[in-house]
């Protein structure tokens, strides 16, 4: 229910801001979000490289070779709780050792956690063009057809809020503390626009691929 709140959140604010604002502030917006999640998956392998080598790698890698060292049940209950658009690529780790499934599933956590501080990063420093062009809109009487335009690029701009929100999910679920990670795995579960995101997120069609 909580994550079913803040998924329609991320996704129904942007909406009202386009319908509110019209189309040419909230795709100003969009397209900054655009930018910022292709300079992510372009710079992702790079950035999660770069984390591997740096204490966050030797925290995520360490804490997963102990999390899943005792062998495979808590490989398939880790499974459970990944995206399913994943399961084939994570389903194949599983197959093999809880240590090759635990080296899997952190370079699957180090690639999200790259691309994320990427798309962060390019859209803070993006705020300050994106700011003044969006701004230009906020006078003046805005027509209905501006308005409907602006309700659905914001839906798309909300839509994307989404995934970014969903992937984050992976690797909080995996470096938490059990009683937050089954909490966490039980919201998707028992949720209806939050869980069917999550398991068709299509970022990680993309960032998968580096895995």
């Amino acid at each position: 229910m909580v994550l079913d709140c803040i998924t329609a959140a991320l996704i129904i604010i942007p909406m009202g801001l386009g319908m509110a604002r019209g189309f040419f502030y909230i795709i100003v917006r969009f397209a900054g979000w655009l930018g910022a999640m292709a300079g992510g998956f372009y710079l992702a392998p790079i950035t999660s490289d770069i984390l591997k080598i740096s204490f966050v790698g030797e925290t995520v890698y360490g804490a997963l070779q102990e999390k899943f060292g005792a062998g495979a049940d808590q490989v398939a209950g880790a499974t459970e709780g990944l995206p399913g658009i994943l399961s084939g690529v994570i389903g194949t780790a599983a197959q093999n050792t809880a240590e090759s499934f635990a080296q899997t599933l952190g370079d699957l956590i180090m690639t999200v956690l790259g691309f994320l501080a990427v798309v962060i990063l390019i859209r803070l420093l993006l705020i300050f063009v994106i700011r003044p062009l969006s701004k230009a809109s906020k006078n003046g009487k805005i027509a209905f057809p501006n308005k409907v335009a602006g309700l659905i690029a914001g839906g798309l701009e909300g839509l994307l809020l989404a995934f970014l929100f969903l992937a984050a999910l992976i690797p909080v679920m995996h470096m938490t503390s059990p009683e937050m990670s089954a909490s966490i795995a039980d919201g998707l579960k028992f949720s209806h626009l939050a869980g069917s995101l999550y398991d068709g997120n299509l970022l990680l069609v993309i960032l998968g691929k580096g895995i």
